[in-house]
């Protein structure tokens, strides 16, 4: 054992590093044998200080029940373990990345060699960029709100645009003016406006919406009080589940109030909305919707990243980029798949859930009066 020994601590003066060497007592402790003069500044004291004592006999009580629990913890895993402790001086603290390797006489671990490399300047750096990072979310934040109060106080005014243009296309109808079909086309570019206003706040409002806790949610009626909203004339037939299912309650709403206003505005005849267990995953629910309109011309330009302004008219592309970060923020997927009918879109996407019970889909006629 003592060539061991011996070899091992010969090694801490031939290496160029702050390294030291630590053997393993009888009675299972600790004690430093050599400490060469680079690894005096990982302790903080010099070598002469720390020979033949164990940690606890000269090191403070942090450092040195972190050094023992991390040679334990090095012997134990018979291998190579990291680690990174701090060492406060009079002229501050510094960081040091230690690096431990057991060392073995036979099959009986007799020590343990350490090298210690210091890392002020790395950590330094990462705190820096943990800060640039936080200020990046927070000047984020600080856009989603002035985006959305922009949008917000746009409104307003094309609004009122929008029913004076009314009212003068009623005047002009009486009168049988020619100029008609221009109130007509302003009266078009502000509901187009008013479209892609409500399409930018659906999108900072997504940006921003918080994380709540899963609730009870009855799917069914989540799906009719939308359904109303969205299709006050009744003028499509809706078929959905009647599933009872434990989820994040709002997420789940903003989602699908998203999208069953995209399918109002393209489907033609009827719209079809499913949930059920995730093939993939035993903590998520898979959602689908579907309707019979045009479909997607170029469907990579719908969902993903914010589209252009002039995209968004298209596509709705706000509502379903915000659809799209809303349910990736959540670790869920969306996909577009095959369309259900001959023509159409079909959209699938995932959010973390379980169902608490279900029946068959149905057909709701109650819904579809002015489609039958």
């Amino acid at each position: 054992m003592t060539d061991v020994l011996d070899t091992a601590a010969a090694l801490t003066d031939a290496i160029a590093l702050p390294i030291w060497f630590l053997t393993v007592d009888p009675d299972d402790q600790f004690r430093f044998r050599q400490v060469n003069a680079l690894a005096q500044d990982a302790f903080g004291m010099h070598s002469a200080r720390l020979v033949g004592l164990r940690p606890e006999e000269c090191l403070p009580s942090p450092m040195a029940a972190a050094l023992t629990e991390n040679c334990r913890t090095c012997l134990n895993r018979r291998g190579v373990h990291s680690y990174e402790a701090a060492v406060s001086r009079s002229v501050g603290k510094t960081w040091w990345q230690v690096s431990l390797s057991p060392v073995f006489d036979g099959e009986d671990a007799v020590g343990v060699i350490g090298i210690s490399l210091e890392i002020t300047a790395r950590k330094a750096h990462d705190r820096r960029s943990e800060k640039s990072f936080e200020d990046l979310n927070k000047l984020n934040r600080e856009l989603c709100v002035f985006t959305a109060m922009a949008a917000h106080d746009l409104r307003s005014p094309l609004r009122k645009i929008g029913v004076m243009t009314d009212m003068i296309a009623a005047s002009l109808e009486r009168s049988q003016n020619e100029e008609i079909g221009l109130v007509h086309t302003c009266k078009e570019v502000v509901s187009k406006a008013l479209v892609q206003l409500d399409d930018v706040l659906s999108y900072a409002r997504a940006l921003t919406l918080e994380r709540t806790p899963a609730t009870t949610v009855d799917f069914g009626e989540m799906c009719r009080e939308l359904i109303v909203l969205l299709d006050p004339e009744r003028r499509l037939k809706f078929y959905y589940p009647e599933a009872t299912i434990e989820v994040e309650s709002v997420l789940l709403q903003v989602v699908l109030r998203n999208l069953i206003d995209n399918a109002v505005k393209f489907a033609r005849h009827e719209v079809h909305l499913t949930v059920d267990s995730d093939l993939l995953s035993d903590d998520h629910l898979a959602f689908t919707i579907a309707d019979d309109g045009a479909g997607f011309s170029d469907p990579s330009q719908v969902i993903g990243q914010a589209p252009r302004i002039e995209m968004a008219s298209k596509t709705s592309g706000f509502g379903l980029a915000a659809v799209s970060h809303l349910v990736e923020s959540r670790g869920g997927g969306i996909w577009i798949k095959e369309p259900r009918f001959s023509t159409g879109a079909t959209l699938k996407w995932t959010l973390e859930g379980r169902f608490v019970q279900t029946t068959a889909d149905s057909e709701h006629p109650e819904l579809q009066r002015a489609a039958s």
